[in-house]
């Protein structure tokens, strides 16, 4: 085990008899915190392989080290908060300003709120990537449906260059621009019903 350890750690010296959680970035963060939940008291020390938190890697630092400046400059906290909610435009940065906001207002422990609302959003996250897993049939007969007529009209050009040619005038020419349109318009109707919101 020894041998497997990185040659970086965080959080002091190991002592003996500490708790040592192997692993690096959220995956090891969610373990200490769960340890901590479940009554945990001793010394832990997050081995990680990687040179920065998962908070302390752009785009999030940049946005973090903007709260801490606005913060410094006099502004309320969830001020600076929803003012980094709304240049994400994330609705689960929102949420997250929401709670803060809730806390500050009515009191309370601020980490199982917060807690919460992660469970909420992996679970959000799950059930998002189920759905577009579930609905990548529907995109792909989408795609395939208005492939076809554009596939069979270069099909026919190769193979016979004048059966097309009386199309391209008169009313032929009205058919294929309203043919075109309904093509685009079943494409939008598919692409409506397999987008869904989460």
């Amino acid at each position: 085990m020894e041998g497997r350890l990185p040659p970086r750690t965080r959080g002091g010296v190991l002592s003996q008899g500490g708790g040592v959680v192997a692993g690096g970035g959220l995956a090891g963060s969610r373990t200490c915190a769960e340890l901590r939940a479940a009554g945990y008291g001793g010394p832990l020390v997050l081995l990680c392989a990687e040179d920065h938190e998962p908070y302390a890697r752009p785009p999030l630092s940049t946005e973090l080290d903007r709260v801490m400046a606005e913060v410094m400059l006099g502004t309320e906290l969830v001020i600076a908060l929803e003012n980094m909610a709304d240049r994400c435009d994330v609705s689960d940065l929102t949420w997250a300003v929401e709670a803060v906001r809730i806390q500050q207002s009515t009191g309370g422990r601020l980490g199982p709120i917060l807690h919460t609302l992660a469970n909420f959003m992996r679970m959000r996250q799950e059930v998002r990537r189920e759905v577009q897993t579930l609905s990548a049939e529907g995109r792909m007969s989408g795609y395939v449906l208005f492939a076809i007529p554009l596939f069979l009209a270069a099909a026919i050009e190769v193979t016979d260059p004048t059966y097309l040619k009386p199309m391209m005038h008169g009313a032929g020419l009205i058919v294929l621009i309203g043919t075109a349109g309904l093509m685009v318009l079943g494409y939008a109707i598919v692409r409506k019903m397999v987008n869904i919101k989460i």
